[in-house]
């Protein structure tokens, strides 16, 4: 059936967008207009130009266009929110439909936002999707329920605005859409995201992520955050702000060794307490309720929490989030990062992720310690005997030494995070813990990953030696689901969680500050036992854990249609509404397929490379573990050698086959879960 025979009647939608030279995007925009399939007489679109000195009136008012149309012309910039206003105002429609000048609406847009609207009377505006890169925002998956709409492309109840009132015109651009949103969620409108309904955004926020953001867009971004967070937040979310714009601002000054940053900052702070006065009245008409206490009702009550099986999500969030410049300079201060390392890491937060090459090395450094292992497990995609046909299985290399890691952390000096993982056990790799104790002296922080079984003959060893975490591969909570898993001995269960329960010990004897995760695998056959799970890692008194989805395989029982988790609504429910309580126990659940084969979400090469004895180099430590000639760690800008822009391309691009491996990962899915 077409989308548009679901509709019960095709109401009257005004479409706003306003224009300040925008030249460049406006043949776009129009042939999109003209091609959707809503009827052109049930759409008038009202263009509001903002004083464009270009020929973007003249590209409008010239092309052949098949739908009805108004130009206001305004004097001056206005910015977004009054130019909206303004819009509005001249409307008669219902419905008020968004889109910004650098957009091009997909063919049924308009139509899936008017079905979606119209189902439900409560819903005062909703989103669509952007592509080629989506705001991270939280959804709910059954609802779609958001805690703020994107003005660039969404629908408007006009009877909504009649009791919300239309944009805050003080916030001339930016922010002034989630403000307006969570009004609606303040007078008991729905926000709703509609993946459905897609617009191409050429502008999609990357602005504000550049190295390079021009002076006036840090200038509204950063005011703007101020004046929202005063407005709706609670005093410590004004302080945490206050502290991390003074922080930013002399790390700017420090960076570009010249006060360009502070005079900025000084008319930030100007600006702002020029309204002041309208943003206590609006603070105070919300009744003494803040933000962060009336949308966490709202998530309790549609059921959605921060990484908890939200949908929508094009892209993780990787702006810089509000205590990052605190946390860097705590960490210089206690001498637990270099300023080296502080400026790679702030160089990769303001990354948007969206680029071939990226302008800092690597964050973390995943070390292929050993190609040994003391297992053969059915489901690893290195060692397994009965995994036959995988392409893309590691190839092997001879073991990490330590003249060798030596030249890592010389060519990586600025790494922050230092893996030593699988394709083999790194408890076998002889200078295992002289390796681990030079990254702690280069200020790096480390992490094991290992099966367990030897924890016992290296116990004294590890207590001793400078790891903030070790990740044990336990993969069930009984002995039978162990072997039925990975195929081997019910009795290296039993060894495992004796070395667990004794390290535990050891480390509480010691007070040392050593991190204990557990791993296991959850399958749709045994989803229903992480209560059962979690009982058990408590009982053995470990830090926390990670519940994993499976990789599928060829092997019998571990096919992706025999055991990966997936979208299933039953299972979606079932851990979305788990009840248990892990008491001080970090629970993180899996991530589950959604059916989408084309998903492009991953981004761990704009974060890792790992590196095996040989030198050779890889971007990916779940699957594509072929290292054959990805490059080598001592190549000149390796991090942005052909394999990773490949990898990147590949991911952010959208022009390219996505490889098999990756449409079934784990990792490259809109169901992310988060902790519980």
């Amino acid at each position: 059936m077409e989308l548009e025979k679901k509709l019960i009647y095709f109401p009257q939608v005004d479409i706003i967008i306003v224009i300040y030279n925008s030249e460049q995007y406006l043949k776009g925009l129009l042939e999109g207009l003209n091609a959707l399939s809503y009827p052109n007489d049930k759409y008038r679109v009202i263009f509001v130009d903002n004083s464009s000195q270009d020929a973007s009136l003249n590209i409008i008012e010239n092309f052949e266009k098949r739908f009805s149309y108004t130009i206001i012309r305004n004097n001056e910039n206005y910015g977004f929110a009054k130019a909206n206003n303004i819009g509005i105002k001249n409307s008669n429609a219902p419905f008020i439909a968004l889109l910004n000048a650098d957009t091009v609406p997909y063919k049924e847009w308009l139509s899936v936002l008017a079905i979606k609207m119209l189902h439900d009377e409560k819903i005062g505006i909703c989103e669509s999707k952007q592509v080629p890169l989506e705001l991270d925002k939280y959804y709910d998956a059954n609802t779609f329920e958001t805690s703020w709409c994107s003005g660039g492309g969404c629908l408007i109840r006009k009877s909504a605005l009649d009791g919300v009132g239309l944009f805050d015109e003080n916030y001339f651009m930016y922010y002034e859409d989630v403000d307006l949103s969570w009004r609606m969620w303040l007078h008991g409108w729905k926000c709703i995201y509609v993946p459905d309904s897609v617009y191409t955004h050429f502008g999609s926020g990357r602005e504000i992520n550049k190295e390079n953001i021009s002076p006036l867009l840090q200038f509204y971004f950063t005011r703007n955050s101020l004046l929202i967070t005063y407005i709706y937040g609670a005093l410590f979310d004004v302080i945490l702000l206050v502290i991390t714009l003074i922080s930013n601002f002399i790390y700017q000054c420090a960076k570009q060794k010249r006060l360009q940053p502070l005079y900025l900052f000084v008319k930030i702070w100007l600006s702002f307490f020029r309204l002041i006065f309208p943003a206590i009245k609006k603070r105070s008409s919300i009744k003494g309720l803040p933000y962060n206490q009336w949308v966490d009702v709202k998530k309790k009550e549609c059921g959605y929490k921060k990484g908890r099986y939200y949908v929508g999500k094009e892209a993780p969030d990787y702006s810089v989030p509000i205590s990052a410049i605190y946390k860097a300079f705590l960490a210089l201060i206690t001498r637990k990062r270099s300023i080296g390392q502080i400026v790679n890491y702030w160089l990769y937060k303001r990354s948007k992720f969206d680029s071939e090459t990226v302008n800092y090395k690597p964050i973390r450094l995943g070390i292929f310690a050993s190609f040994n292992c003391n297992l053969s497990c059915d489901m690893c995609l290195t060692h397994s005997k009965k995994i036959k046909n995988n392409p893309y299985k590691y190839q092997g290399s001879k073991e990490m030494d330590f003249e060798t890691f030596k030249k890592i952390i010389k060519k990586f000096p600025h790494t922050t995070l230092l893996s030593f993982i699988g394709n083999g056990e790194p408890l076998l790799c002889k200078d295992l813990f002289k390796m681990m104790e030079y990254g702690h002296r280069h200020k790096m922080s480390i992490s094991l990953f290992t099966n367990g079984v030897l924890i016992d003959k290296f116990a004294e060893k590890i207590v001793s030696s400078p790891i903030d975490e070790i990740n044990i591969s336990v993969n069930a909570h009984n002995r039978k689901n162990y072997s039925k898993i990975t195929g081997i001995s019910e009795l290296t269960f039993d060894k495992i969680v004796n070395n667990v329960e004794s390290l535990v010990k050891e480390r509480n004897i010691k007070k040392l500050k050593l991190t204990i995760s557990l791993s296991f695998i959850i399958t749709h056959n045994n989803y229903k036992e992480i209560p059962e799970i979690i009982q058990f890692s408590e009982n053995l008194g470990v830090d926390c854990i990670s519940l994993n989805n499976i990789i599928p395989s060829d092997v019998p029982g571990l096919k992706k249609e025999e055991a990966a988790l997936n979208n299933r609504t039953e299972i979606i429910d079932y851990l979305k509404n788990l009840k248990v309580q892990s008491g001080k126990m970090r629970v993180t659940l899996p991530n589950l397929l959604d059916g989408n084969l084309n998903n492009r979400l991953c981004r761990d090469f704009y974060t890792s490379m790992s590196i095996d004895g040989d030198g050779n180099i890889g971007g990916c430590e779940r699957i594509m573990l072929n290292t054959t000639n990805n490059g080598k760690f001592w190549d000149k800008d390796v991090f942005n050698n052909e394999h990773f822009r490949e990898l990147r391309r590949i991911f952010t691009q959208n022009t390219m086959s996505l490889p098999d491996a990756c449409q079934y990962c784990y990792n490259n899915t809109t169901l992310v879960g988060g902790e519980l």
